[in-house]
């Protein structure tokens, strides 16, 4: 299950499809090896920096997707304990495709502030 911190992280326009498919992998991982639900901290609320992928995308220099491709959840002790970092992690990079469709990171780590960021941000080839 997913739960939100406070209504501020909601916002009136829904995530990506691909984040939201995200969430609910992230959910279930975060489930399986904790027993506790994942708490969403960060979606499209203000705080993040102006390009975050938080508030869409550019996709053309005249078309910009506004929909998030990317949320933080709480990954503090009190939400997932410090020694089930690793396998969540490794587990979540398997299942999205990390690096090339979706960047996981964990920031703070240690902290009250501790959060995992996840991101969908496909890597373009050349070819």
């Amino acid at each position: 299950m997913i739960e939100v911190k406070n209504s501020r992280t909601v916002n009136a326009c829904p995530p990506h499809p691909a984040i939201q498919y995200a969430m609910g992998v992230m959910a279930g991982i975060i489930y399986r090896h904790t027993g506790r639900n994942m708490r969403v901290t960060g979606l499209q609320e203000e705080g993040h920096s102006q390009n975050s992928r938080h508030y869409g995308k550019q996709l053309t220099p005249v078309e910009f997707d506004p929909r998030p491709r990317a949320f933080d959840f709480d990954a503090d002790e009190e939400h997932i304990p410090a020694d089930k970092i690793a396998a969540i992690d490794t587990e979540a990079r398997a299942r999205l495709g990390v690096p090339y469709e979706f960047q996981i990171v964990w920031e703070a780590m240690g902290t009250t502030s501790a959060h995992g960021h996840v991101e969908f941000d496909p890597m373009e080839f050349t070819r």
